[in-house]
C-alpha cells in the first residue's frame, strides 16, 4: 500500500541539482501508486526567464514520480481543487500556486525562492 492513493491531488517540486537546470514543477491526480513510484495525470509548469513566472503546459500529461527520490517534494492538495484553474503568482517574491478562489499555497523550498 502507497501513501499516496487514487484520486488524490499533489503538486510535486522537483529540485534543480544546477544553477541551470530548468525549475520544473508538476501538478496532478493520482493514477496508480506504489510504495516507490505514483503515476500522475496532470500538467507540467515551467519556468520561464523572459517573464520570470511558471508557464503550465497547454495539454495534460502522464509521469512517473519516484516517492523515494530525495529530489521530488511532494504536497497534497486539496481533493476539490480543480486542476485547470491552478496557476502560480509571486507573492512577497515566493512562489505562490493558486486557484484564484479558496486554495493558496508556497511552494518554495524551504520557503524561498531560489
Amino acid at each position: 500500500m502507497s501513501i499516496l492513493v487514487k484520486g488524490e491531488k499533489v503538486h510535486v517540486l522537483i529540485r534543480r541539482e544546477f544553477e541551470g537546470d530548468i525549475r520544473l514543477r508538476f501538478v496532478g491526480e493520482v493514477v496508480e501508486a506504489t510504495d516507490t513510484v505514483v503515476r500522475i495525470r496532470g500538467y507540467a509548469f515551467v519556468f520561464d526567464k523572459g517573464t520570470s513566472a511558471f508557464v503550465r503546459s497547454a495539454e495534460q500529461m502522464e509521469r512517473i514520480i519516484s516517492l523515494v527520490d530525495s529530489g521530488n517534494i511532494i504536497h497534497v492538495i486539496p481533493r476539490e481543487v480543480k486542476l485547470e484553474e491552478l496557476h502560480f503568482v509571486d507573492e512577497r517574491d515566493r512562489n505562490v500556486l493558486t486557484d484564484g478562489k479558496s486554495f493558496s499555497m508556497t511552494t518554495d523550498a524551504f520557503g524561498a525562492r531560489r
